[in-house]
């Protein structure tokens, strides 16, 4: 028994509403923790870096240090490194009060998202290539490692809001289709009672 016209389209646009909110949501999850930028050996121990959003961009940017100790170290829990962010040559920093001097922040572990893990948020002013730093809180001068990140430039603002704007015209789409069939089969169910009175 073919569902009555309102309750099908209901379907259509439940089912819709929510492919589109997981999708969201599974992809929020996906970059929760980033992607890894480097990996490198700070003291006698291995630490990877990850940094969310992916890719970064101008903007707040989250950096997610796991150590990876070996075995005699692995009662060290409080272990704090450094970052020192050197921004590109010739940056044009966004806002006229960011100057191009390196950024240094600490990577703490009451500042990670996840257990076992060092965090620190960091306000990137420019695009470009910006040169990092981690280095070791106890041994500073002898215990660093180097790598480069790419930074891009901000993300425009409707990217972040599209499914804002999706849903109601999904929905306009959906009400333009229904009346159609209505109105489709209203007009098959007359000219049938046509027929039958002829």
């Amino acid at each position: 028994m073919p569902l009555p016209m309102s309750l099908s389209a209901l379907r259509i646009f439940i089912l819709m509403t929510l492919t589109l909110s997981l999708w969201g949501v599974s992809r929020e999850a996906s970059t929760d923790m980033g992607s890894l930028v480097a990996k490198g050996r700070v003291d006698q121990s291995t630490v990877s870096v990850l940094a969310s959003p992916s890719p970064v961009r101008v903007g707040q940017a989250f950096f997610s240090l796991v150590i990876h100790e070996p075995l005699k170290n692995r009662g060290d829990l409080n272990k704090n490194l450094s970052m020192v962010l050197s921004p590109p040559r010739n940056a044009r920093p966004d806002h006229s009060h960011h100057h191009s001097q390196p950024l240094r922040v600490r990577a703490l572990r009451s500042e990670g998202r996840h257990p076992g893990m060092l965090g620190a948020l960091v306000e990137l002013p420019s695009a470009g290539t910006w040169s990092i730093e981690v280095i070791s809180d106890t041994s500073p001068s002898q215990s660093r490692f180097h790598f480069e990140l790419e930074v891009a430039p901000p993300q425009p603002p409707w990217v972040d809001y599209w499914m804002a704007f999706a849903l109601p015209v999904l929905g306009v789409l959906i009400f333009i289709w229904h009346q159609r069939r209505v109105i489709a089969g209203s007009a098959s169910g007359s000219s049938k009672a046509k027929d039958s009175q002829a």
